[in-house]
């Protein structure tokens, strides 16, 4: 898209009426009259009378300098591309969606306030700050929830799908909220646990992601047994799986099964699972022959490292990427790598 665009107006017809009612100059009536009119259509400069020789160089650079960001050709099909794919997102109600779709924007500017006044930007502009007000509502619903109640497992649910789709947009502001509850109460241990039910929520947009999501809930319920995790699982299952929830599992929403974990047992789980730890390999001695083994605890099993050197019982919880997260028999979590396990551990991951 060039700088300038030089235009010519015929005064001997409609035209320059109209135009001088719209745009009224400076000066004398006498030609020439010069205009200097934006992208948005904003008069920069009106004034009638020659500008000639370096004066007319210094006047053009100084009208460039207030035009804002001048954008390319290029630039601009790219923008309008990415608009259509967020606002078709953002229409659909999908924010993470869209918000990922104008990242790339990030290049040419700051999201919602680009700089440049071509149509297409502005558009941008327009819809980052859409989403941003939207952002920011949500936070602050949230925060006023968690204020009134550290334990409100929806409220958290919420501020963990807000960090997963506007942080793009709001690093600074979700970062203050999560550090205000930060180890106060539960607030940990349910971030933790709202994390992973926002990604089976967004899994769940995916039909084929179904089977995924369910392990996973089941997994979470049976982790929170009568606490606020499991009874927001409990209470939306049928809502997401489109099938009531099983009557046992149910009863160890509630705490009310005979094999839910002991409330002395959770609280010592919920202390431990405030820390997650991360490694590539699994802590433990095993020979390098030994297979992968079930454990006699339900959901674990033993993971052994590719050189077979190390072990560790663990349940399997999710993988992301090419890692894949464990819940250890003490509460705590580990994230390994998936090239780092025995061939036995990668097909049974493949299987899942």
């Amino acid at each position: 898209m060039a700088q300038v665009v030089p235009l010519k107006i015929n005064t001997e017809n409609d035209d320059w009426p109209n135009w001088k009612r719209k745009y009224a100059y400076e000066g004398e009536s006498t030609f020439p009259i010069v205009y200097v009119i934006r992208a948005d259509g904003e008069m920069l400069y009106g004034r009638s009378g020659a500008i000639v020789g370096d004066a007319l160089k210094t006047f053009m650079q100084k009208q460039i300098d207030n035009a804002g960001l001048v954008l390319s050709t290029k630039n601009a099909e790219k923008i309008e591309s990415i608009l259509r794919v967020a606002k078709t997102a953002h229409e659909n109600d999908d924010d993470f969606a869209a918000v990922k779709a104008m990242a790339p924007l990030k290049r040419l500017g700051k999201l919602g306030a680009l700089g440049s006044h071509a149509e297409p930007a502005m558009e941008a502009d327009e819809l980052a700050n859409e989403l941003i007000e939207a952002g920011k509502q949500g936070l602050s619903e949230v925060d006023e929830a968690l204020t009134g109640d550290l334990d409100d497992f929806a409220a958290t649910v919420d501020l963990a799908f807000i960090r997963r789709a506007y942080e793009p947009l709001l690093a600074k502001e979700i970062a203050e909220v999560i550090r205000k509850y930060r180890n106060k109460g539960s607030f940990n241990t349910h971030f933790e646990q709202a994390e992973l039910v926002d990604r089976v929520k967004l899994r769940l947009r995916n039909p084929e992601g179904k089977e995924r999501a369910k392990q996973s809930l089941v997994s979470i319920l049976t982790r929170n047994a009568g606490r606020p995790p499991a009874a927001y699982v409990a209470e939306h299952y049928e809502e997401w799986m489109g099938e009531p929830l099983d009557e046992q599992l149910l009863a160890k929403a509630e705490g009310n099964d005979a094999e839910a974990t002991r409330p002395g047992e959770r609280a010592e789980a919920a202390a431990d699972s405030q820390s997650e730890e991360s490694g590539d390999t699994p802590p433990a001695d095993s020979s390098p022959d030994e297979p992968a083994a079930a454990s006699a605890e339900p959901g674990l099993r033993t993971w052994t490292s590719r050189d077979g050197k190390h072990t560790l019982e663990a349940e399997f919880v999710e993988t992301v990427g090419d890692r894949v997260r464990l819940r250890k028999k003490n509460g705590r979590f580990a994230t390994i790598g998936i090239a780092q396990l025995s061939d036995s551990d990668r097909a049974y991951l493949r299987g899942l």
